[in-house]
């Protein structure tokens, strides 16, 4: 599978990460990382823009569903962003875009806190 990118930034308290590539059993441990170096550092409003990513694994899903309830337990949200249509229908299969914020861009994400 491809790597995972991910870049970020951040817009008043809100921090957002771009992924690009795969979130899938190789890569899901980056993001877990990545999204935990931010909880420790305070940040607990983040959205995740999903626009450049080409697959999305169980394994994938299973570290986003724990890094929004991570952020959730600690008064926090994690949002999504430019899901591609795939994961979309994956997401909707699963249920998930009841549990996850869904949003067409990463700004509209940003601007729903």
């Amino acid at each position: 599978m491809d790597k995972l990118d991910i870049q970020w930034g951040q817009q008043g308290y809100i921090t957002y990460l771009v992924l690009s590539g795969s979130l899938d059993s190789d890569t899901s441990d980056l993001f877990d990382q990545t999204v935990t170096k931010f909880i420790e550092a305070g940040h607990r409003k983040m959205v995740v823009d999903l626009g450049g990513l080409k697959y999305l694994s169980s394994a994938g899903i299973g570290v986003l569903v724990g890094s929004a309830n991570e952020l959730r337990e600690n008064d926090g949200d994690l949002k999504l962003s430019a899901v591609p249509e795939n994961i979309r229908r994956v997401l909707d299969m699963l249920a998930l875009l009841d549990f996850f914020e869904a949003f067409p861009s990463c700004q509209a994400g940003i601007d729903s806190y």
